[in-house]
């Protein structure tokens, strides 16, 4: 009475772990152009109220995912999360900027927006640790 059912499945639907690798490359150079071109158009809003602030956001978006990028190889997807976070940080930043403290120097409003962004560098630690429960 056991029957044995054939394999319909092909080998071509083999899932997502088998997905080709030049579609990948292309999701994630999509992905980094988009949040480029995000940058850039909030660096030029930015630029009407500081010039040298606009500078900074750039900046500190390549050094900050740069940095993070080489401290936790392969996390592409947090790479982009976090140029786009730093991207939402400057909008906030300016509006409490422009309402707030629209008289400070522009190189000071400069070393406010980048302080921040180095105490979290700082906090990474140099990178992954292992635990001592491990």
């Amino acid at each position: 009475m056991d029957q044995i059912l054939p394999d319909r499945r092909s080998s071509k639907a083999a899932g997502p772990a088998h997905t080709s690798r030049p579609r990948a490359r292309r999701s994630w150079l999509t992905g980094a152009v988009l949040t480029a071109l995000m940058q850039g158009m909030i660096a030029l809003s930015i630029r009407s109220v500081s010039g040298d602030l606009a500078f900074a956001l750039l900046g500190s978006v390549g050094l900050v995912v740069g940095a993070f990028h080489y401290l936790f190889p392969g996390s592409q997807f947090f790479s982009l999360a976090l140029a786009n976070f730093i991207g939402v940080y400057a909008c906030v930043f300016v509006f409490f900027l422009e309402s707030n403290f629209h008289s400070i120097p522009s190189h000071i409003q400069a070393a406010a927006f980048a302080i921040p962004l180095i105490a979290f560098l700082g906090g990474l630690g140099g990178g992954p640790t292992r635990s001592a429960a491990s």
